[in-house]
């Protein structure tokens, strides 16, 4: 064969090549909305990339040894966020297993702990969200277990930066847990959270304040899915909030948008991002783009079926445009070996960048980048961002929410999981500085330290105290039932447990009230604690004085009751010390503000019980009290009860403080 008819041969075979792909995803249209475009995926990306001046990586800390051993959370899942310029993460401290606040310094090269809690469940993974002056995180914990459920945590910065959880935080969601969550706030303000759970993908909002939601319901547009599917929330800059979401029965990504102020259930028709192909199990980051854009990057499943071929597509990046046209563009490429793809846009140089590690799994964090307009990636893994030869286990990287400036510097987080350590590369322009693990220009091998090293430990942190419950009430309507985690028990009437204004009309408290001859019952449930001291602060006022006891704070878990302390029939305060009533000698008024601060030790099978007046002057005060039931051994939920015996007894609460 001559030379001219082998390259003649070549060119045919590009051909046939290019028309295969662009019959392959010519098949990606709306089923309701606009019309996607019919632009083919380029069947080979261009070599030209947006350049990066500098990466420079670092290792960590390590959580190891112990549990959880993935803290890693889905690619949807933002865990970092920026504040004027300074970089902020979710990150699980190594020495409680929980997820804390902890704050990169000014030279981006070590992360610090603030001891600020945002969720004290092991193996929480996070979707944090800086917006109007807060800070937003969803949290769960993928798992059967009630207490899994999502939450929404909000926390105030004060002026020296210090970050603070808001009363009524965390919000229950849901009960039980799931893969994933999603937060996101709309231009009205309203918070949206979105997980998979059962098959359903659920939504749920905020309503008359942020610390107050609508239960979950499934979502409109969205048929049945798989456990594995994943639901991401993104607020558009036109005043739209887009859901994207996986549906690995259907080998479809949909999306769907809901615009602002409309009623909650008022979603638009589906539209198609990418369907004919199978879908992975972490299929999808999305971001918004500027005037209302919308850029979604995919992992297919290509990779896992039988006989795949090398050549063919493994991941995409797909942009809807303001006008609703869609266009979408080669990633990588099965031979690639690049999965979790994690997307940012640098909305001042309207660039994208794509995160993805290789092997797919979990290996070194890669980096690909295309301007918006010209929606090109370069051939290959890209760039290497984040790579440990001694332990090549890094999974699933994650970054900001908030478009990204590569003229400041940005931050990318990744976890090794075999070691248990955090990685994180800082990209800019500027040069690289000393640090733990020296800096690198693009294309140098990233930094390792010695095998069996861990990186860095984290400083001691400031000593906080972590608060589980911290409920004001002040946000619930008066008259609406009490939720957020508050449980009557199944025989105790409902309505029993309501909100009611204070004198000033400007405050709410939590009302207890009999409307039959049984008491009422309200509990709410708490992470356990078996460890430490755990303190649980009510403020209390007895309306009326019953033919029982009325109880001010009952500490519970699965076992039993540990610590019961009460407002007397007589007349006076009471506990329980191990099985024996006592009465104290000092007296209550009725109509009076009292407050209770009970501390037990579980490692002892002892509390202590303090009671003051309601500016905080020490009215009665004892300490090494057993347990009423020696089976108790941990703390786990709170419980208050009104006295029996007569209808409309009341009792008031407020400022239920459990923290440990």
């Amino acid at each position: 064969m001559s030379d001219s008819s082998r390259r003649l041969g070549i060119v045919i075979a590009g051909v046939v090549s290019a028309l295969g792909a662009a019959v392959a995803f010519s098949l990606v249209t709306a089923e309701q909305g606009p019309k996607a475009s019919e632009a083919p995926i380029p069947s080979r990306p261009t070599e030209t990339r947006p350049p990066v001046a500098t990466i420079r990586s670092f290792r960590d800390f390590s959580i190891l040894p112990g549990q959880p051993p993935e803290p890693i959370g889905a690619s949807l899942q933002s865990r970092l966020w920026t504040v004027e310029g300074r970089w902020w993460g979710a990150l699980v401290d190594p020495a409680t297993r929980a997820t804390r606040i902890f704050a990169l310094t000014e030279d981006e090269t070590t992360w610090r702990p603030t001891g600020v809690l945002i969720d004290e469940r092991l193996g929480a993974v996070a979707d944090a969200l800086w917006t109007d002056d807060h800070l937003y995180v969803a949290t769960t914990v993928p798992g059967r277990a009630t207490a899994s459920g999502a939450r929404v945590t909000r926390f105030s910065r004060s002026a020296d930066g210090a970050y603070s959880p808001d009363p009524d935080f965390p919000v229950r969601v849901n009960e039980g847990g799931q893969t994933a969550v999603s937060i996101a706030k709309d231009g009205s303000g309203t918070l949206w959270v979105a997980f998979v759970r059962d098959g359903d993908l659920l939504v749920a909002h905020s309503l008359s304040d942020e610390a107050i939601w609508s239960a979950p319901v499934p979502f409109p547009a969205a048929s049945r899915l798989e456990k594995d599917d994943l639901a991401a929330l993104v607020a558009l800059d036109d005043g739209r909030l887009a859901a994207v979401w996986s549906d690995a029965s259907a080998r479809t990504v949909w999306l769907a948008t809901h615009t602002d102020g409309d009623p909650p259930d008022r979603w638009s028709g589906r539209e198609i991002a990418l369907d004919g192909m199978s879908l992975s199990d972490n299929a999808l980051s999305a971001v918004a783009l500027p005037d209302g854009g919308l850029a979604v990057a995919i992992e297919t499943g290509t990779a896992d079926e039988p006989n795949a071929s090398l050549s063919a597509v493994q991941s995409v990046v797909t942009v809807r445009d303001p006008d609703g046209t869609w266009r979408r563009t080669l990633l990588s490429r099965v031979e690639d070996h690049l999965g979790a793809p994690v997307i940012v846009v640098d909305a001042n140089k309207h660039q994208l960048h794509v995160f993805s590690t290789s092997p797919r799994r979990a290996g070194n964090v890669y980096m690909k980048s295309s301007t918006i307009d010209q929606l090109e990636f370069g051939t290959g893994r890209g760039d290497l961002v984040i790579g440990d030869p001694s332990n090549p286990d890094i999974a699933i990287p994650t970054s900001t929410k908030d478009p990204v400036d590569l003229d400041a510097d940005f931050v990318v987080l990744g976890f090794d999981r075999k070691s248990g350590t955090y990685w994180h590369a800082a990209l800019g322009p500027g040069v690289a500085t000393a640090s733990p693990s020296p800096g690198r220009s693009i294309g140098s091998p990233a930094p390792s330290q010695p095998r069996g090293s861990v990186g860095p430990s984290p400083s001691a942190p400031p000593k906080t105290v972590d608060r589980y419950i911290g409920d004001s009430f002040d946000p619930w309507p008066v008259g609406e039932p009490i939720g957020n985690g508050w449980m009557l028990r199944e025989e105790d009437p409902k309505g029993s447990l309501t909100a009611v204004a204070d004198k000033s009309g400007s405050g709410r408290h939590a009302r207890l009230t009999t409307s039959t001859l049984a008491g009422v019952r309200a509990c709410k449930s708490f992470s356990p604690v078996s460890a430490g001291t755990v303190s649980v602060e009510t403020r209390v006022r007895l309306e009326a004085i019953g033919p029982a006891d009325s109880i001010i704070t009952s500490v519970r878990d699965a076992s039993g009751e540990s610590a019961s302390v009460r407002f007397g029939q007589g007349g006076t305060f009471a506990y329980f010390s191990g099985k024996t009533k006592v009465r104290s000698d000092v007296a209550y008024r009725t109509g009076v503000w009292y407050r209770s601060i009970v501390s037990e030790s579980p490692a002892t099978g002892t509390y202590s019980w303090t009671v003051e007046a309601d500016d905080r002057k020490e009215l009665f005060q004892t300490d090494g009290i057993p347990f009423r039931d020696p089976e108790a051994t941990s703390a786990s939920s709170v419980c208050l009860q009104t006295s029996e015996g007569k209808a409309g007894l009341g009792m008031l609460f407020d400022d239920v403080i459990v923290s440990r």
